[in-house]
């Protein structure tokens, strides 16, 4: 049998390397591990076939061997870098989105919303505070002309949110990104044109979602944006594609259904 020689072991290094890197890529939801062990599987099999090919030896004017070494391991690892960033899960964390409408051809007419957890680790402590802003603005309109009880007021600003309380929001079983974990209730003051204001917390962070419903025709359409309170990263943005572009919500965004 025919000793290998160093340029076919690097070949199937390089093999290697790439197998590892078409998995992380082609594979589904992976989890962090496994994103881990094929990002070093693939950078030490591109670093030993480099070393094979006498790639750190390589004439390149000007450098000493040193320095070549660091552009050969920089330009394997660093692309490996960005790679292992994008395919990381993110953090989890919950969000509101429109599921169905109820009775809807009665004045009683009234949303399902889910409760969705997005990422794979669960939430412990979840409180979501959930606001009408259209019927908050007609109960602050009717407190203003003065003439509505103290009971009414009550009884008013009770019917403008929602607060929402989960000891624990577990992640889909299956793997998937989302988790539709609970629902609720909600009748607005006008099904064509709704808008709503958000704020989740849980014991790692904060998040503030902005969620919009127009319809449009015999559509239903949303726009939705979810942002980290703390890190201000934006981790859904999205618009229906008929529903009205303006600066608030760009019309190059993804669309939100059935994606989010």
């Amino acid at each position: 049998m025919a000793k290998l020689g160093k340029k076919e072991w690097a070949g199937i290094l390089i093999g290697l390397g790439g197998s590892a890197l078409v998995a992380l890529i082609a594979a589904p939801e992976l989890p962090a591990w496994s994103i881990y062990v094929l990002i070093v599987v693939a950078g030490l099999s591109f670093t030993r076939a480099a070393f094979l090919l006498k790639g750190f030896a390589a004439p390149v004017p000007i450098v000493g061997p040193p320095v070549k070494v660091v552009i050969v391991l920089l330009f394997i690892w660093i692309p490996l870098f960005f790679l292992l960033k994008k395919e990381l899960p993110g953090p989890s964390f919950p969000y509101i989105k429109p599921a169905v409408v109820l009775d809807p051809r009665t004045p009683n007419s009234f949303w399902v919303f889910f409760v969705v957890v997005r990422g794979k680790s669960e939430l412990y402590n979840t409180d979501i505070s959930f606001q009408d802003m259209i019927r908050s603005a007609q109960v602050a309109d009717l407190l203003k002309s003065g003439n509505v009880s103290t009971n009414d007021a009550a009884t008013l600003m009770q019917s403008e949110s929602t607060a929402l309380h989960y000891a624990e929001l577990d992640p889909n079983p299956t793997g998937a990104n989302d988790n539709e974990v609970g629902q609720f209730y909600w009748r607005p003051p006008t099904m064509d044109n709704e808008r709503y204001d958000i704020v989740s917390k849980h014991r790692k962070g904060v998040l503030h979602e902005e969620l919009y419903i127009k319809k449009i025709g015999n559509e239903w359409q949303y726009a939705v944006r979810v942002t980290d309170v703390g890190s201000k990263d934006v981790l859904i943005e999205c618009r229906d594609p008929h529903f009205p572009v303006d600066k608030e919500w760009k019309e190059e965004l993804p669309k939100c259904f059935p994606n989010y």
